[in-house]
């Protein structure tokens, strides 16, 4: 800060007081001037609290799509596309990357989101005479004093009269805002016509309950373009941000605006529900956007726990830090300083066993709650399934290479966390938690793979960030398959096929579960499997997943035959497998059904390339049931199974028992697979050359050991140590 910057920030802040800002005239030309007043408790104070992203507005997802409406504009639309994208970048990169402000007798450098919130807000609405903005009445550069504040900012934002959203300026080109105020008014009139439609409307899931609940008149009338300026509209970067779950949960009035355009909060979150029970649908189908439900209805998600935390006003959201940090926030939500990953549910949930340091370096604040929650939480051991695949963390990355090959391309500068030094069993809680984990992925105490077992508490070594374990080695990992990202990269599935011949040939018609070997490894792959943004919880996994992973064995194995550019090094060697004849199960088709669906998908998509020559939007509306063969084409409607089912996984088999399992996709070769007391699930661990240490690769799922099958193997035996870096 300089010497002009600390004379409005001279009085460090002490146990409740606050700064507050007045904008006494704010204009892109005249700019800014503000004065900066002291107020010592919060306490039905009249003051509003602004809520806002410091960074782009816009974020790097948005996207700008030309609907193809004529031939030329079919050949046009991806080049406009990118275009219009790349221009807004432009702009950007030319924008002042800060804005200098007046306040009192100093000077203060803002971001160009925060500058035109004021201007705005000092046009339009002058009532506000007091606000509270974190980047302005916190001093940034005293660490002493972001600690000190952090933990009542639940309160500053609690008392406020109001808590101001600030989306951004309006973005005409990607989301116009009449389209998106023609969805609001559509969901008003809907409601009108039909009493409680809004309240029914949140009640729905992604899962196909909407399916029951068709859309109704006036949505109908919706087109396209409404709800993809809808999804540009919710993937603005302030829906992200980590720290808006606390201010908005705690507010107790929100007012929404994005430029000129103001929205009451529940209309946004009516807006995100009616984008994921009837949007989705129309947004996948003539854009192939990839949008998810997930993705869609984070206001709505935000506004569940809201009404938690005002209908609770003792307990409030006490117990629910664990499960925030560990997982359900965790993938959604994203805040430059990876310490507020934790600190920003502090005050919302109550947590105190934790005090805010922005001194402390990252890793130690990590590693202090997680062994805290070994140490202190019975059966913490299960906790070690949130520790997500090596190959998604950031800040474990230790080779400078890695790390910069994992960070995002459309990553600002600013944004980007340097690599700490976190050991192998801490999480990274700045990445995302994948593969999603097993204990809290399915219904509780779904799985007890050390049923019967005498637990030992685990322990850790402060001194060399060591944590020990007590267990026993199960197997070892002998053959790996293919990760998703490697299928999509070499469209090839020959280490999954040879996974399956070698079970077969080891095991004959019965598995250890009774079973066929073919129907272990379905079973094994729809674990944790997120098809189409549908989570599949239920376990065992449904009869239909089984046909699924038919279908997709018989797409992946006939895309090459449609499309010669699809064509693989191991394509002879797959067909070779499939003239063996080894399957009686169904599952792993012929030779002739695969030419038969190979010719069926090839016509399939040449009708769809004459649709759109034709004019006709995309060509996607062509019934996934195609039948210029009369044996159908059925494959793509199960053509990503295989992507979801393998993200950031892979299956494998072990060296022993020819056991199938699926575990991260950082697993090796030569890995052990390790049965600990007290843990549902297996885990994976990898012995450090040259030493006795190991490192956590992951959790696992091993058909036919989950349910404690093996484990009576072990009662009365001696553990052994395992001592995880």
């Amino acid at each position: 800060m300089t010497k002009d910057e600390a004379q409005t920030n001279q009085a460090i802040l002490q146990g409740s007081a606050i700064r507050l800002l007045k904008v006494e005239y704010a204009g892109e030309r005249t700019g800014i001037r503000c004065s900066l007043t002291g107020l010592k408790g919060l306490q039905s104070q009249d003051y509003h609290c602004l809520s806002y992203t410091w960074g782009d507005p816009f974020g790097p997802d948005i996207d700008y799509v030309i609907q193809p409406r004529s031939y030329l504009s079919i050949r046009l639309a991806p080049f406009l596309s990118v275009l219009f994208g790349y221009s807004r970048r432009i702009r950007r990169f030319f924008q002042p990357q800060h804005y200098v402000i007046s306040i009192d007798d100093g000077f203060l450098s803002i971001t160009p989101n925060l500058w035109s919130a004021l201007i705005h807000l000092h046009k339009t609405r002058p009532e506000f005479q007091a606000i509270w903005i974190d980047a302005i009445c916190i001093n940034q550069k005293d660490e002493d004093e972001k600690s000190a504040q952090v933990p009542i900012m639940n309160l500053i934002y609690g008392h406020a009269k109001s808590v101001i959203v600030w989306l951004g300026p309006e973005d005409k080109r990607s989301e116009n805002p009449k389209l998106v105020a023609d969805v609001v008014e559509a969901l008003h009139r809907q409601e009108e016509a039909r009493e409680g439609f809004c309240e029914q409307m949140l009640g729905m899931t992604w899962n196909g309950s909407f399916e029951e609940f068709p859309a109704p008149k006036y949505i109908r009338d919706l087109s396209f373009e409404h709800w993809f300026a809808v999804r540009n509209f919710l993937r603005r970067s302030y829906f992200q941000r980590m720290w808006i779950f606390q201010e908005l949960v705690v507010a107790e009035k929100i007012v929404v605006t994005c430029g000129r355009q103001v929205m009451d909060w529940n209309d946004v979150r009516y807006v995100s529900q009616a984008l994921s029970a009837f949007g989705c649908d129309i947004m996948i189908r003539y854009s192939r956007a990839g949008l998810w439900a997930a993705e869609a209805n984070g206001p709505h998600r935000v506004a569940f726990w809201r009404d938690q935390y005002h209908s609770r006003p003792i307990e409030r959201l006490r117990r629910q830090f664990g499960p925030f940090v560990l997982a359900l926030n965790r993938n959604d939500f994203q805040c430059s300083d990876g310490r507020d990953m934790l600190y920003a549910h502090m005050g919302v949930c109550n947590y105190t066993r934790i005090v805010p340091d922005y001194k402390k370096p990252l890793g130690q604040v990590y590693m202090d709650l997680w062994a805290d929650i070994l140490e202190r939480v019975p059966t913490s051991v299960n906790f070690l399934t949130c520790v997500e695949d090596a190959s998604c963390s950031v800040n474990r990355s230790t080779s400078v290479a890695l790390f910069e090959a994992s960070v995002p391309k459309k990553t600002e500068p600013w944004e980007i966390p340097l690599p700490i030094p976190l050991p192998s069993w801490v999480p990274d809680f700045q990445a995302r938690l994948e593969p999603a984990s097993l204990t809290q992925h399915y219904y509780t105490n779904c799985f007890s793979a050390s049923r019967d077992l005498e637990e030992i508490p685990c322990s850790i070594d402060h001194l060399d960030n060591h944590l020990i374990l007590h267990g026993f080695h199960f197997d070892t990992v002998a053959r790996t398959s293919e990760s998703g990202q490697e299928l999509m990269q070499n469209n090839s599935i020959m280490r999954i096929l040879l996974l399956m011949v070698e079970i077969y040939a080891h095991h004959g018609t019965l598995y250890p579960t009774n079973e066929h070997p073919f129907e272990a490894i379905w079973k094994t792959m729809a674990i944790l499997t997120d098809i189409a943004g549908i989570e599949d919880i239920d376990y065992p996994p449904p009869l239909s997943t089984r046909q699924t992973f038919a279908n997709w064995l018989l797409y992946i194995l006939a895309l090459p035959r449609a499309l010669p550019g699809k064509r693989n090094e191991n394509q002879a060697a797959q067909e070779h497998i499939l003239n063996a004849d080894l399957d009686t199960t169904g599952l792993i088709p012929s030779l002739e059904a695969v030419k038969l669906e190979a010719e069926a998908l090839r016509l399939y998509l040449l009708a769809k390339v004459h649709r759109k020559e034709a004019g006709h939007t995309t060509g996607d509306d062509l019934p996934l049931t195609f039948q210029p063969t009369g044996e159908g084409h059925v494959g793509m409607a199960a053509s990503s199974f295989g992507d979801c089912a393998l993200r950031r996984m892979r299956l494998f088999r072990t060296k022993k028992g020819y056991f199938v399992g699926k575990g991260p996709q950082s697993m090796e070769v030569g890995d052990e697979i390790c049965i600990i007391p007290g843990a549902q699930v297996p885990f994976i661990l990898r012995t450090i050359p040259g030493t006795e240490r190991r490192k956590f690769v992951g959790q696992a799922y091993v058909h036919g050991v989950m349910h404690g099958e093996v484990s009576n193997r072990w009662v009365g035996c001696k553990h052994q140590k395992f001592v995880i870096e």
